[in-house]
């Protein structure tokens, strides 16, 4: 169950100008919580089908996502959805390692050091941490590009 705003039923009667540019684009997972919101204006007119967003260009993984998987897919910099954006990963709670129960206790001495590996992870590529929930597991972060 993959989702996307506009929606696709919309983007199909957009004009191929109208796709070039689309505004506040975003796309989600409705079993998993997941979702991209891209910063800037990202052009569908270089997929070769809208339908092929969904678990082809875009994948939603239990912790992750990839936005084209397939190397050779991907565009320029700044090109179709290689531009910034802002990602909500669901469900990614920190565990006690022995008993394998949730932590949720945003006073536990591990949330600290998790909370810095979070941000250790995206820093290499640039990436920027903006919030965690200890509680919820919603892991809120921004990429440059993809």
């Amino acid at each position: 169950g993959y989702w996307c705003s506009p929606p696709l039923t919309a983007l199909a009667t957009y004009s191929p100008s109208q796709l070039a540019s689309v505004n506040n684009f975003r796309v989600g997972q409705r079993d998993s919580g997941h979702q991209i919101a891209f910063a800037a204006p990202v052009d569908l007119t270089t997929l070769p089908n809208l339908g092929d967003l969904f678990g082809q260009i875009i994948v939603f993984g239990p912790k992750c996502v990839t936005v084209y998987p397939d190397e050779s897919t991907k565009p320029a910099l700044g090109h179709g959805l290689n531009v910034p954006a802002t990602i909500t990963l669901a469900n990614i709670h920190l565990r006690d390692r022995k008993t394998q129960c949730q932590i949720v206790d945003p006073a536990d001495p591990r949330v600290t050091p998790h909370i810095e590996r979070l941000k250790k992870a995206l820093a290499h590529n640039g990436g920027e941490h903006l919030s965690w929930s200890v509680t919820s597991g919603e892991w809120i972060f921004r990429v440059p590009h993809f």
